[in-house]
């Protein structure tokens, strides 16, 4: 059997212990808030981001409309027939631009890749 003074000094042992992982589970507690409230801010920024990117594409797009539209208007004698030509070459011209843009990126990173090996060569 343990003695008084045993028991005494396992408890207060026991007790130390408690309060050193109630203090690590505060801490732990605190490091995930600061993580959490981090992503959030993350995720906002990401958010806004992608909205400017949006609202700037539309008005480029609708940019296009309106030059295609002034471009048109007097081929076609009715508007809406102008206004439907001027939304389908914006649609070309968005899709030729974007892949247009990445033919020329494909050809600039083969010939950097082809610079590479002629160079190791």
């Amino acid at each position: 059997m343990q003695t008084l003074e045993e028991l005494k000094h396992h408890r207060d042992t026991l007790i130390k212990e408690i309060n050193e992982l109630d203090t690590q589970i505060q801490q732990a507690e605190v490091t995930f808030k600061d993580i959490k409230r981090t992503t959030i801010k993350q995720q906002f920024k990401q958010a806004l981001g992608t909205l400017l990117k949006l609202i700037i594409w539309i008005s480029f797009f609708l940019a296009r409309i309106a030059f295609f539209y002034y471009l048109c208007r007097p081929f076609f004698s009715f508007r809406w027939m102008a206004v439907l030509f001027a939304i389908w070459l914006s649609c070309g011209s968005d899709f030729l631009y974007t892949e247009g843009k990445a033919w020329i990126q494909g050809i600039w990173k083969g010939e950097k890749c082809d610079r590479k090996t002629k160079k190791m060569d």
